[in-house]
């Protein structure tokens, strides 16, 4: 029962953070940074991510991908903190937020495309291949648009006059 509502409550954070990601990636691409969408994004992800790692659903003793998404997640929501907080966007440090901002959003979109291809049958039933094959070649898109979303985000978002660190806390 606990199980169950907490993966509702983590399918909920998942696509709430994909939301307000694929906003501040779009502002990434404008050569805009939406300080509040970008908190609350990590905000989301960071949430979904705990969940994720804390709660076992399905005899998660061993690492599985979902779970090293998650954990990589955490680490990346870090680094974001690291250069908006510390080096506040300055010099290359504006382009690794970028990116990692990117991938934060990659890995979310990567884990509910892994769930989705877990659990909802229909999409199984309708793919020629075999369910592996087909999600590895999902898989492999998504990182070929995700990549390029990065490389353009990046060009797109240059490295600017310092910023004021995004607040994570309200005071």
């Amino acid at each position: 029962m606990i199980s169950s509502i907490c993966a509702f409550l983590q399918a909920v954070l998942v696509l709430s953070a994909i939301g307000t990601g694929a906003t501040v990636v779009f502002g990434f691409l404008t050569g805009h940074l939406h300080e509040k969408w970008a908190v609350t994004f990590l905000r989301f992800s960071l949430a979904a991510s705990v969940i994720g790692l804390v709660v076992p659903f399905h005899q998660m003793d061993h690492i599985t991908a979902v779970k090293a998404a998650f954990m990589l997640s955490v680490y990346m929501a870090g680094v974001v903190i690291l250069a908006s907080r510390r080096y506040r966007l300055a010099g290359v440090w504006c382009s690794i937020f970028t990116v990692t901002t990117t991938l934060v959003l990659y890995l979310n979109v990567a884990v509910a495309v892994s769930q989705v291809f877990r659990y909802v049958s229909v999409l199984i039933s309708i793919a020629r291949a075999p369910s592996e094959e087909t999600l590895l070649i999902t898989q492999s898109l998504l990182t070929a648009v995700f990549v390029g979303l990065a490389i353009l985000a990046v060009i797109r978002f240059h490295t600017r006059p310092t910023h004021r660190p995004i607040p994570l806390v309200r005071r």
